[in-house]
């Protein structure tokens, strides 16, 4: 039987230069005195009413050279787990975030007026693995992990992602037989378009397997007068011998027009 392990989600609400946006139902009184959040374009953000809010937290977020601020965030995950996380902008002049840990329900991806595009990599690291390959997968542990990033716009429709699938087995301490690949979307009715890509790379250090993607969205449309970006910079799933998994969102952000008004998310599954 597989094993399943958790789902993990970030969602990130970036500030719009000429937007207050609205504000949270925890108070910006309440904000500012429990997280200790500081600065003259400090912002509250609402959560949707289909995250189940648990616990909060004031984290730091990076500055990349363009003045955008990006969150970076690791996490590896074992059989059973579970996670959820979301990430709002909370303080531009700091580069602070607040991390909300819950429970999120996002909506199903419609399919019209989309564009998808599926790129697939292999590694039988081994011409024994490759000449022997229905016989070693019957032997070995064969596990499946799966990272989902996408962007949601005001009304909850997925306007970009990229999602990463990387299969892996293992014997003893090392890993054979890897394969991944990478699906990306975009909703082309609104106006995106998937700017910048590189196919996936997938190496094996002999522990693990590595599976990484850059992608870039852009959409001139969707504030006027002003190009809205959304990018994915360092998306990194680590496959582990053991059948845990570490996934890794670097530097993933909104910038460009009406940015806040654009939700980032994040999801994993290990099998």
């Amino acid at each position: 039987m597989l094993k399943h392990v958790a789902l993990s989600s970030l969602v990130v609400f970036s500030a719009c230069a000429d937007s207050n946006g609205p504000v949270s139902r925890l108070g910006s009184h309440q904000l500012r005195q429990d997280l200790h959040v500081v600065g003259a374009t400090t912002r509250v953000y609402h959560l949707d009413e289909k995250f189940r809010e648990t616990n909060r937290t004031l984290v730091q977020g990076t500055r990349n050279p363009d003045g955008d601020c990006a969150y970076t965030r690791t996490v590896t995950l074992s059989p059973g787990a579970h996670l959820t996380e979301a990430v709002a902008e909370v303080s531009f002049d700091n580069c602070q975030y607040i991390m909300v840990q819950g429970e999120y329900d996002h909506p199903a991806t419609d399919t019209a007026g989309r564009a998808r595009d599926t790129i697939a990599v292999a590694d039988d690291n081994s011409s024994e693995f490759a000449r022997n390959r229905q016989t070693a997968t019957q032997l070995l542990t064969g596990y499946s992990a799966t990272l989902d990033a996408w962007i949601e716009d005001p009304v909850a429709l997925r306007v970009n992602g990229v999602k990463e699938l990387l299969t892996w087995y293992n014997s003893g301490s090392s890993v054979y037989g890897g394969s991944a690949n990478t699906t990306y979307d975009w909703l082309t009715g609104s106006g995106w378009m998937r700017t910048a890509w590189a196919p996936g790379t997938l190496t094996n250090s002999g522990s693990k397997y590595v599976y990484s993607t850059n992608t870039l969205y852009t959409n001139p449309y969707f504030c006027v007068g002003f190009t809205t970006l959304a990018d994915y910079p360092g998306l990194k799933i680590e496959g582990i011998f053991n059948g845990t998994a570490t996934f890794t969102w670097s530097g993933v952000n909104t910038s460009g027009g009406c940015s806040g008004l654009l939700t980032i998310f994040h999801s994993a599954t290990v099998s």
